[in-house]
Parts: structure tokens; C-alpha cells; sequence
């Protein structure tokens, strides 16, 4: 099964979407763009010459809350050093919500990184990585409240932060256990990891966070000097919380997808992440796309799998559990 969503669209589609966003260029041409997983993207060139990426998100019933999160969020960003595609025109109304960025060259470092033989060349792009990420988690928000994006505004959490995530562990640990993937005492030592989520994330400052942190979703160019960051892209899930947690979705998937995190993705964000809430992060996302059978198409549902049923002890041990 390809997880990933791709489905052809006519220029006559396309042109009625440019217009609900009042671009009156003419489409001339559009193609599907592979790797998208909670969207559909297109490149599309106009009769301008111009070309541009179309986002149609469909994937989650939130769909028309994503257009309107990346919307906003991508001036804010770009004010803040952090290299997003502009936006170009936006359609948040209607049952098929969309996106027009300008279209950025490169290609995602996740890829770059399995083809590039030598490493030393995307030192650069692994720390320019960091450091626009550093960046975002740095952005001095209106509020400095745990919440979510919706129709591109603020929306205050509706309980602690540490209860949503002690609530994942205890309802992944039960589906896993229903799969038989896990045993009893897993489940019990994951709830008494749950039980301790307060002490074991300890304090932090809310910051806005990508939501969806990894190397597939940054986007690099091959230059003389090396690759280097083109673009971090896909902000529709962005939250503001602890910034450990996108440190944390990204160190599993980079590890899943390309091997370890290289020092210079720490080098660039700044520090290391402090390791009890790192490990927390870590088990909620390990335990979360081990669950998922859908993801075990993709590599980071895969190895998430496999730690699951083959390492979790020491994941476990190392959480005091």
C-alpha cells in the first residue's frame, strides 16, 4: 500500500480554485507532486511563467483549521528569519480548503541524506535545520499558553498538557496490547510512566511548534560548498507546547528514516534535549506509530514496531519504570 496521497487533478480544477483565491493567471500546467501523507500537493505553472505549489488539504476533518494555521503562520515565520514558502493566496471556505505557496527548489533531507555519500556535505543543512527550528520555538507569542491553531487563531488547551499525553500512553499501550504486541507488564510499567508525566516533563516555556518535525519535511539544495536549508514546509499541524516534544518526533523519525540525528542538527538548534522528557516524547511517539498499522507502510511505523516489541524495557527502564 502507498501511504502516500496522490491523485490527479484537471487544469480546469486547478483554475477554479485559483479563482476562488482571486489569481486570475492562467494554469498551463499541473502535476502531482509524490510524498505528501496528510495532503495533496501540485506543481503548478502559470501562464506567467510563474510556478507555484497547490496544497489541497484532505485528509482530516480539521482540514479548513490547516489552511488557515499555515496561512497564517507563514508571514510570522518568515518575519522571524525561519525560511517557509511565501504564500501566495489561500481558500479556508468551502468543503475543499487549499493553499498556493510559492514554489521552493530542493529536494526533502530526508532523501538528500540517503543518497549524499559524503556526509560531510550536509553538515550545513542539518545545522541550518536546527537552527530555524531553534528559531520557531523562540517566536515571543501573544500568549504563552499550552493551545491549538484553529481557522488560524489561538485556542487555549483544555487541560494540562501533561494529562493529553498521559492519556495517549495509556490508550496506545491498550491498542497495542490488544494487537499482542506488547505484554501486561508493559501495559502496567507504561501507566506508571503516565502517572508520573507532570515530574517526568517537568517545566517549560510554551512555544509554537512545527507539529510535525523530521527531515521529510525540510526541504535542501545541493550547492558547491554542500547542501544547504531551503526550507522547513508543513506547518499545518503546528501546536504551541513544549519544545521537546518536536525535538523528540524528530530525533525518532530522523533515526527511523536516514539513521542517528547528526551532531549538527543539536549543533544548530543550540543544546541537546534534557533526556527524562526526551524519553517520555519519544515512548508517546514510538508507542503512537506502532499502533497505527496503516504507518507500517512507511519506514518510521516500521521501526517503531520493531522497538516496541523488541526494546521497550530499556525505554522503559530509562523512565524510572
Amino acid at each position: 500500500m502507498n501511504a502516500y496521497l496522490s491523485e490527479p487533478m484537471e487544469r480546469d480544477d486547478a483554475q477554479a480554485l485559483f479563482a476562488r483565491a482571486g489569481v486570475r493567471d492562467a494554469v498551463v500546467d499541473i502535476e502531482p507532486c509524490r510524498g505528501g501523507v496528510t495532503n495533496l500537493n501540485y506543481r503548478v505553472t502559470l501562464g506567467s511563467g510563474q510556478r507555484v505549489l497547490l496544497r489541497r488539504y484532505r485528509s482530516r476533518d480539521g482540514a479548513g483549521d490547516a489552511a488557515a494555521s499555515e496561512a497564517m503562520l507563514h508571514p510570522l515565520l518568515r518575519d522571524h528569519g525561519i525560511p517557509v514558502p511565501q504564500l501566495v493566496a489561500a481558500g479556508r471556505d468551502g468543503s475543499d480548503p487549499f493553499a498556493i505557496f510559492e514554489w521552493l527548489d530542493g529536494v526533502r533531507l530526508r532523501d538528500a541524506a540517503n543518497q549524499e555519500p559524503d556526509p560531510a556535505r550536509l553538515v550545513r543543512a542539518w545545522a541550518d535545520t536546527g537552527t530555524a527550528l531553534r528559531r520557531a520555538h523562540a517566536i515571543d507569542l501573544p500568549q504563552r499558553r499550552d493551545g491549538e491553531l484553529r481557522g488560524g487563531r489561538f485556542v487555549p488547551s483544555q487541560g494540562p498538557w501533561a494529562d493529553t499525553f498521559a492519556h495517549d500512553l495509556r490508550r496506545h499501550a491498550a491498542v497495542l496490547r490488544g494487537k499482542a504486541l506488547i505484554g501486561e507488564d508493559d501495559v502496567r510499567r507504561i501507566r506508571v510512566v503516565a502517572d508520573r508525566a507532570v515530574a517526568v516533563i517537568g517545566v517549560y516555556t510554551p512555544s509554537l511548534l512545527h507539529g510535525d518535525a523530521h527531515a521529510a519535511n525540510v526541504l535542501v539544495q545541493d550547492g558547491t560548498d554542500g547542501w544547504a536549508l531551503a526550507g522547513w514546509i508543513d506547518w499545518e499541524r503546528a501546536i504551541v507546547g513544549d519544545p521537546a516534544l518536536d525535538l523528540a518526533v524528530f530525533d525518532v523519525f530522523t533515526r527511523a528514516q536516514v539513521g542517528e540525528t547528526p551532531e549538527a542538527f543539536w549543533s544548530g538548534y543550540g543544546r541537546h534535549p534534557a533526556t527524562q522528557p526526551h524519553r517520555f516524547y519519544e515512548l508517546v511517539t514510538l508507542l503512537l506509530l506502532a499502533s497505527l498499522d496503516h504507518a507500517q507502510s512507511l519506514p518510521p511505523g516500521r521501526e517503531a514496531r520493531r522497538v516496541v516489541t523488541t526494546d521497550l524495557a530499556g525505554l522503559l527502564n530509562d523512565l524510572g519504570s
